[in-house]
């Protein structure tokens, strides 16, 4: 038997209405185990990846996919924490989906505000910070690079 997808959702600039030309697509997934994961000793993938590449350069371009889902357990475990990577899963459109969600993710979404506190208001002011700051940094290089141009 085989792991089931019950969700497959655009993330990254394709949720957020931010992708452009040369943006790649992102997917966030949650699967069922096998009945072997379940039985097996050793332990199964909390997560898989299904990435595409078909640019040759480091950062992904157009065409290229990258693809992770999570376990149920893994997911529920990092939505559960307040991770806004598993959260936005829980309030994503249903336009976000690549695929037609499994009726098991129908009910999760049933019972969403289960994984919401004040709590996990944390991991969002965390990835906020972290993203003002790579702004602050990138705009500081960007100044230094026009300096550069101009004196050059």
């Amino acid at each position: 038997m085989q792991r089931k997808i019950i969700c497959k959702i655009s993330v990254g600039s394709h949720l957020y209405g931010t992708s452009g030309p040369q943006s790649d697509r992102d997917y966030f997934g949650v699967f069922l185990p096998s009945t072997e994961d379940l039985l097996s000793i050793d332990r199964y993938p909390g997560e898989i990846s299904e990435s595409v590449k078909i640019s040759t350069g480091l950062r992904n371009e157009p065409g290229d996919i990258d693809c992770k889902y999570f376990s149920l357990g893994k997911f529920i475990k990092l939505a559960g924490e307040g991770q806004p990577g598993q959260l936005e899963l829980l309030f994503a459109g249903i336009q976000d989906h690549a695929e037609k969600p499994g009726e098991e993710w129908n009910k999760i979404l049933e019972v969403r505000d289960l994984f919401l506190s004040k709590n996990a208001v944390l991991p969002f002011i965390g990835f906020a910070e972290a993203q003002a700051h790579k702004a602050t940094i990138k705009g500081g290089n960007l100044k230094r690079l026009r300096k550069l141009i101009a004196f050059g």
